[in-house]
């Protein structure tokens, strides 16, 4: 090999290694990134479990005077915090995906209702 095919492959070995370094580098951010989302998900798991035990009993506490309608309420919130409680992010997301797959129409539809909705609450008021 001449001087400069060595200088050349030279070169490629460093710019390969320099890119092989970058890319470690983004995908060690990228973990780190989940991990703290992971982290913040789980962190909020349980309140929001608790909070939907709450709202269940302040329903029941309340159906006396309302109707059937309210104890199925309550047992659907009941039900929400179990699953909640009883189900990490990986396995809420593989529940949600098989639920999108078995209903996709009534899924776009609810995901175009929720984008208007977040769309409304975020609208300026001038």
């Amino acid at each position: 090999m001449t001087e400069s095919s060595h200088g050349m492959a030279s070169n490629a070995a460093r710019t390969a290694g320099a890119a092989l370094s970058g890319a470690s580098d983004i995908a060690e951010q990228a973990g780190e990134a989940a991990r703290r989302a992971k982290g913040k998900f789980e962190s909020a798991r349980q309140p929001v479990a608790d909070k939907l035990h709450g709202a269940a009993d302040t329903v029941r506490s309340q159906a006396d005077r309302i109707s059937g309608a309210a104890q199925s309420a309550a047992d659907r919130l009941e039900a929400s915090a179990d699953y909640i409680k009883s189900r990490d992010a990986k396995r809420m997301m593989q529940d949600l995906i098989v639920l999108i797959k078995q209903h996709p129409t009534k899924s776009l539809l609810i995901a175009g209702a929720v984008g208007f909705l977040v769309a409304r609450a975020f609208r300026s008021k001038d």
